[in-house]
């Protein structure tokens, strides 16, 4: 999977340099999206990024981003 870098991605990339055993980078991994979901760790937590992150094209506010989500569905409807 994608995921954004942070101390987590940096680790696993240390772990696969050193051939650790598979088991141990399983283990890194346990637990670490909750951790970023949930617990709102950005350092230590997976933070996913799939495929879509590549059509992002611009940075806006939040506020503009739903601004816009409720526009276009205001559109849909009105169609």
């Amino acid at each position: 999977m994608r995921c954004l870098r942070n101390k987590l991605t940096a680790e696993f990339e240390k772990l696969e340099s050193q051939n650790a055993p598979a088991k141990q980078i399983e283990e890194l991994g346990t637990g670490k999206l909750r951790a970023a979901v949930v617990d709102g760790d950005t350092d230590w937590g997976s933070l996913m990024a799939g495929q879509s992150a590549a059509m992002v094209t611009e940075i806006l506010p939040a506020k503009t981003i739903i601004e816009n989500i409720f526009s276009q569905a205001q559109n849909l409807f009105k169609n």
